[in-house]
């Protein structure tokens, strides 16, 4: 609020969550089931998905949780093999996100 009127709202149900205001695109998120949610922008649906260590961000993009559990591999989605884009690897005290030529 600001000065008795409304900027924005956040509205949050069991299956989605919806951000709007007077100025603002309507942001959405729906739930489709435990693991699947879709958000519609504009004429485009956008699917995301958790299988296992992997989550499935639209038709674009694959983040893998590593075997080792000690690094996150974003890969480029594609109909035969994923293209590794990213290795992100979590230290101590440091992040590094390094291309496969490092």
């Amino acid at each position: 609020m600001r000065r008795q009127r409304m900027k924005f709202a956040i509205v949050e149900t069991d299956t989605s969550l919806v951000y709007t205001g007077k100025r603002r695109k309507r942001n959405a998120i729906y739930k489709i089931d435990e693991n699947r949610y879709y958000r519609d922008k504009e004429k485009k649906r956008n699917t995301y998905e958790l299988k296992g260590n992997s989550a499935l961000l639209g038709n674009a993009y694959v983040a893998t949780l590593t075997p080792d559990n000690l690094s996150i591999e974003i890969k480029q989605h594609r109909k035969k093999r994923d293209k590794l884009l990213y290795t992100m690897v979590r230290d101590e005290n440091t992040v590094f996100i390094y291309q496969k030529n490092f």
